[in-house]
């Protein structure tokens, strides 16, 4: 669902990152700013 943003927010990209088997850590960074991490399973090469 598109937020009135026009994204889909922290929510849709979690969900998304849940689907492939990874998990979603998004909050403040202590010297400020925000931070996105995505950790997604790896595949073999």
């Amino acid at each position: 669902r598109m937020l009135p943003s026009g994204g889909f927010g922290l929510t849709g990209l979690a969900e998304r990152v849940g689907a492939l088997g990874g998990r979603l850590r998004a909050g403040p960074r202590p010297e400020g700013g925000w931070e996105v991490v995505a950790l997604l399973p790896g595949g073999e090469r």
